[in-house]
């Protein structure tokens, strides 16, 4: 797991957003291949293990697979989320994830691949993470991110920066406080506003 991402992460509880205290067994450069993360409020400590952060004990099921191209959907989405910058992390859930490979091979974006389908396998420019559902990230922390569902639509766009991007399937409802830029039968791309709320990292979160 990139170890830049520990600052913008926050605890999953239900609770006020708490940062992440660490505490790391192995480091690699700039990944941590274990170690422990733990929040000083409601004292729980999540595990990282082998790279992947393990904000719950088990992963969820795998998400219902979407007919993805792994060229040029990767192509696509990279350029719909304007992957160009050597800064930040863009958020992938779910099915998105299938991308992953292919898109961080033509962007220098680091990419978050939050609750992958199972056995979603590691790869340089990446960090995984299971979150049970959550959004565990400070508002305004991602350059981008994409959706899944409508569930969890507005605790995502609360994590992307204002004018960051954001990519959903056609079906989805654009959550508020994001303004469409493009759309076509498949997907929409969104452009994220200012937040008029402050985030919640529970998966009832609603648009």
């Amino acid at each position: 797991m990139f170890i830049e991402l520990i600052d913008v992460l926050r605890c999953p509880a239900d609770h006020p957003p708490s940062a992440l205290v660490a505490a790391f067994d192995v480091l690699r450069d700039r990944d941590v291949e274990s170690g422990m993360l733990g929040c000083p409020v409601c004292r729980s400590e999540f595990q990282i293990r082998n790279g992947e952060l393990w904000l719950v004990t088990t992963a969820m099921p795998a998400p219902a697979t979407r007919a993805l191209n792994p060229d040029d959907d990767a192509i696509r989405l990279a350029a719909s989320l304007d992957l160009r910058s050597e800064t930040g992390f863009a958020i992938l859930r779910g099915a998105w994830c299938a991308l992953a490979d292919r898109i961080s091979e033509i962007s220098p974006t680091h990419l978050v691949l939050l609750d992958p389908p199972l056995n979603t396998p590691r790869g340089p420019g990446r960090s995984i993470i299971h979150a049970g559902g959550t959004v565990p990230f400070s508002p305004g922390s991602a350059v981008a991110a994409t959706i899944d569902d409508d569930e969890r639509a507005y605790a995502l766009s609360l994590a992307v920066k204002p004018k960051g991007r954001l990519v959903g399937p056609a079906n989805v409802a654009l959550p508020r406080d994001t303004k469409e830029l493009v759309r076509d039968e498949r997907w929409w791309v969104a452009e994220k506003e200012n937040a008029t709320a402050p985030i919640s990292l529970s998966r009832r979160t609603n648009p």
